[in-house]
């Protein structure tokens, strides 16, 4: 069942905070998704439980471009999807900053609340409540849950708390708003071959804005219409967190597989999907290939983190 999600917002005063920025974006979040209200929490100031938190919404408009392609495109490392404070690996820490609002909360009480892909048109949302009785926030959360959300309900709901914030803020000068603004626009302008780019490149867990992580050629990988997405979803199944460097060097190899696939005699009949390039290549060949070039350790296939 796919439930709704909502993110209520009210603009709050911020007078007496030194940053300008966040006390213009000040705000009381409610979060609902189906009839759990996610913002649910104790307030240890007035011993009394609270629907929403105020908080700025800067930091959350921030998450949401950052991470906009992973959030959708990017499924979780296994079945299981647990709080980043329970991570048991330093791939699953980075995963979490890619998903998560936890690292993002700039000293706001907000939720922990991670985003990821689950099916065509749908996402994944877990979120978490606070363990510990005591701390330092004014709020603890006490909400805890998992559902499936519409893919483009939930970019909505985030796009207007993007919009929302630039409009806010709209004559501010501050360099936090100027990169805010230009990667939102770059993200709401993409051509549809570059939105292929960022929506593979997440997948794998990389930033397809950022030619560090996905270069030239690895950017014509991604492309590539003759390759269909389920060869980047198989190779998650083979590839434990795998690095940029080392999926850019295996690009070629790929185009070499898809060659020999070509050549093979039983390709003529196969309809040019990845799926069948590989078996015409060998199940073996290209396993081997992927696992001895992408897997940390080298040589010996490994499943997802």
């Amino acid at each position: 069942m796919v439930d709704r999600l909502e993110m209520r917002f009210e603009w709050a005063d911020g007078a007496g905070m030194r940053d300008a920025a966040l006390a213009c974006t000040m705000a009381r979040l409610e979060i609902r998704v189906g009839n759990a209200c996610v913002t649910l929490a104790y307030d240890r100031a007035n011993r009394s439980a609270v629907e929403g938190a105020y908080i700025s919404l800067l930091p959350l408009a921030t998450w949401a471009v950052d991470c906009w392609w992973f959030a959708w495109y990017e499924g979780p490392r296994s079945s299981w999807v647990r709080s980043l404070r329970q991570a048991a690996s330093a791939a699953e820490a980075r995963w979490h900053r890619r998903h998560g609002w936890l690292a993002f909360r700039e000293g706001f009480a907000l939720p922990q609340v991670v985003f990821s892909s689950a099916a065509d048109d749908v996402v994944r949302v877990d979120w978490f409540a606070d363990r510990s009785e005591a701390g330092s926030m004014p709020l603890a959360f006490l909400s805890q849950g998992s559902a499936l959300v519409a893919r483009e309900q939930a970019q909505t709901e985030l796009s207007r708390i993007v919009e929302a914030v630039l409009a806010r803020c709209d004559g501010m000068q501050d360099v936090r708003l100027t990169e805010l603004r230009d990667r939102w626009e770059i993200i709401r302008s993409a051509s549809p071959s570059e939105a292929v780019i960022c929506q593979r490149a997440a997948l794998l867990g990389f930033d397809g804005l950022d030619s560090d992580e996905v270069d030239d050629e690895l950017a014509a990988l991604l492309e590539a219409p003759q390759v269909e997405t389920t060869v980047f979803e198989e190779l998650l199944d083979v590839v434990d967190d795998p690095s940029p460097a080392r999926l850019a060097d295996q690009a070629t190899r790929f185009g070499r597989l898809l060659d020999r696939a070509r050549g093979a005699p039983d390709y003529s009949r196969a309809t040019g999907s990845w799926s069948a390039a590989r078996e015409c290549v060998g199940g073996a060949t290209w396993r081997l290939a992927v696992s001895t070039r992408l897997c940390p350790r080298a040589g010996a296939p490994t499943g997802r983190a």
